[in-house]
């Protein structure tokens, strides 16, 4: 992927330290790097918030699965207007099986026929703290 030609950033195969630790885990949990984390060589504080990020929704043991924490990183993205963000999971979800078709369709009912209880309450809450928190 190249590089984003408007912002200069530290290419990955220069990246040392904390920052090629961010570049690595990235590449390694999605098969490549994204801008975003590219961005973060520019800013030490958005750094340490993107690798916290990354630690969080990247291999973390929880009771929640790869899909509904995509569904809820989509969900929130959706609602927060965050272009980039809501495109980024809902790819994911696609490289994972899921039709845009039906991300998007459970994205706008999150209470769809489409998802299991447990699946629908974590977006319902969700939806409620990411409102609610604005």
């Amino acid at each position: 992927m190249a590089e984003p030609a408007w912002i200069d950033v530290v290419p990955e195969n220069v990246a040392t330290g904390k920052l090629k630790k961010v570049y690595e885990k990235v590449a390694e949990d999605h098969g490549r790097n994204f801008n975003i984390a590219r961005a973060a060589s520019l800013w030490p504080e958005f750094l340490d918030l993107k690798e916290k990020e990354f630690e969080l929704f990247s291999n973390t043991k929880t009771y929640l699965d790869d899909d509904q924490k995509d569904l809820i990183a989509a969900l929130v993205a959706q609602i927060n207007h965050s272009v980039y963000y809501s495109k980024f999971y809902r790819a994911s979800l696609v490289e994972r099986g899921w039709t845009d078709e039906n991300v998007g369709h459970i994205l706008q009912d999150i209470e769809s026929h489409h998802l299991d209880q447990k699946t629908k309450a974590i977006l319902v809450f969700a939806e409620k703290i990411t409102r609610n928190t604005k």
